[in-house]
């Protein structure tokens, strides 16, 4: 894991939670599906494809996702939460995501 890789996609995913679903700022042409698209991106800088961590943050990514989409703010941030304390050592494990789901 490139640890490098792995604080931008930290920073990316507190950005997101400070100004997901639409306070981007305007000058910056982010947008909701820009930032995710961008964080699955820091992902497969921070970790290699084979490793369980990135599978389980990339389901969690896209839930959190369609979380908001679907105007479950509230949701949506618990699992970009749950990510952000994964790669900030807070916790030492990601829970148990099913990959199908």
């Amino acid at each position: 894991m490139s640890h490098g890789a792995k604080e931008k996609l930290h920073d990316r995913i507190c950005y997101t939670i400070l100004k997901a679903p639409d306070h981007f700022p305007i000058d910056t042409g982010m947008t909701l599906e820009k930032s995710f698209l961008q964080m699955h991106a820091d992902l497969a800088e921070a970790f290699l494809p084979t490793e369980e961590a990135c599978n389980s943050i990339g389901v969690l990514l896209d839930r959190s996702y369609a979380s908001y989409q679907s105007a479950n703010q509230k949701e949506a941030i618990k699992l970009l939460q749950i990510i952000e304390s994964y790669l900030s050592g807070r916790i030492g494990q990601l829970p148990v995501v099913d990959l199908g789901k």
